[in-house]
């Protein structure tokens, strides 16, 4: 199995290098605007490359899809990338409050075998928390800026009692804050980060997240939803788990969306909180 490959201290010395690395590049940042109109730094294309040299070393071998470079995989890359072992990572995850100095962003780096996401981590580089599955376990540390040379110890996660009928803040897509309604009890904070929105999901600190995401976006966490056994539904109602194939992504590199989910996904501790909230929500263009 793949999942033994997974080494914890070797994904932990990465992020620390790649969190690292995004802080002190933020004093020299160039940034533009991509064919979809989100923005791109620089620090964005060097992380990315970082995590590619640094993952692609310690397991030989294997594939890598980055957010920054998925365009260019050729559609053979692709297949291969889905049947083989592959690298799935988001080098900052929430870019445009990366580039303002905000606090709400991440690093997201996700390990699939043939075609499913198996082991996954993301890393909070401001507040220094990092959440990483390993072997079936959930882990959770802090500590990686404290420079150390040693890996900071993992504990398992323990995410505390959120009451079924209790709303608390609800974290949601850019696009319903700004085309959408939503219509449900609970304050919401649109924050524009998977990274940050599933590190307080997975802490307590939201009790849902609703977003339309790309591959990268939602690869790294996957693994750790299907642990806590968190719901995670289309606004039809369908399950997404750990599979990715055309099924819930548009896996052609060509196409105008290439890598996004097939719609919003709504996730939440439990079933009914998630069905609560697509009857809340109401999407853009619906």
């Amino acid at each position: 199995m793949t999942t033994t490959r997974w080494n914890e201290t070797t994904i932990i010395a990465v992020l620390r290098e790649a969190g690292a690395g995004a802080l002190q590049a933020q004093t020299r940042l160039t940034g533009e605007l991509k064919h979809d109109h989100s923005l791109v730094t620089s620090a964005d294309r060097e992380i990315e490359q970082l995590l590619r040299d640094r993952l692609v070393s310690s397991l030989p071998e294997t594939c890598f899809i980055g957010e920054e470079t998925a365009g260019e995989l050729t559609p053979v890359e692709m297949e291969q990338a889905l049947e083989g072992t592959t690298w799935v990572v988001d080098p900052i995850d929430g870019t445009a409050a990366y580039a303002q100095g905000l606090p709400t962003w991440g690093v997201a780096v996700g390990l699939m075998d043939a075609g499913h996401m198996v082991e996954g981590a993301i890393y909070v580089p401001v507040e220094d928390q990092l959440l990483m599955t390993s072997g079936g376990s959930l882990l959770h540390t802090s500590g990686l800026r404290s420079g150390r040379s040693v890996a900071p110890r993992l504990k398992e996660l323990q995410t505390p009692e959120i009451p079924e009928a209790a709303y608390g803040m609800v974290s949601i897509s850019q696009e319903i804050a700004k085309r959408g309604r939503f219509h449900g009890p609970a304050p919401v904070h649109a924050v524009a980060s998977s990274v940050y929105s599933v590190m307080h999901l997975l802490l307590g600190r939201y009790s849902a997240y609703v977003a339309a995401l790309k591959l990268w976006d939602i690869a790294a966490v996957l693994p750790m939803l299907k642990y806590l056994d968190y719901a995670v539904l289309f606004n039809d109602k369908s399950s997404l788990g750990c599979e990715v194939s055309s099924s819930n992504y548009v896996l052609d590199p060509r196409a105008p969306k290439a890598f996004s989910l097939r719609a919003h996904i709504f996730i939440a501790p439990t079933e009914k909180a998630a069905l609560d909230l697509i009857r809340d929500i109401r999407l853009p263009g619906r």
